[in-house]
């Protein structure tokens, strides 16, 4: 028994706990599929309604062209009909934002020039 005042530590946590229920099939369709689908990704037409509230910052999160693979991302995550399937995604994805954004963690949070 628990608490986390992260979400997104809290979903990790929640993944690990039930990892064992994740199908290895659907995991293995769903990165398939994902894999083909990203070749196209490069085009620039993300859907704008997968940009999270408050993406904005004052020093854009991503460059234009990484933010619109970011959106197709969360788009195809979005669609994942397997919960325990869709959940990991969203874990392996956050854990790798920050190193194709324009952000850091060298020394703390802050932007790269």
């Amino acid at each position: 028994m628990g608490f986390e005042i992260n979400p997104y530590a809290a979903l990790a946590a929640n993944v690990k706990l039930g990892a064992f229920k994740i199908d290895a099939r659907e995991l293995d369709a769903a990165i398939a599929q994902m894999t083909a689908d990203a070749l196209n990704w490069q085009n620039g037409n993300a859907d704008p309604s997968f940009i999270p509230l408050g993406f904005r910052s004052r020093i854009p999160f991503f460059s234009p062209k990484v933010e619109s693979q970011v959106c197709h991302a969360l788009a195809f995550i979005s669609r994942i009909q397997d919960q325990a399937v869709r959940d990991l995604f969203r874990v392996a994805f956050g854990s790798v934002m920050v190193s194709f954004s324009n952000y850091t963690y060298e020394p703390s949070l802050s932007t790269r020039p």
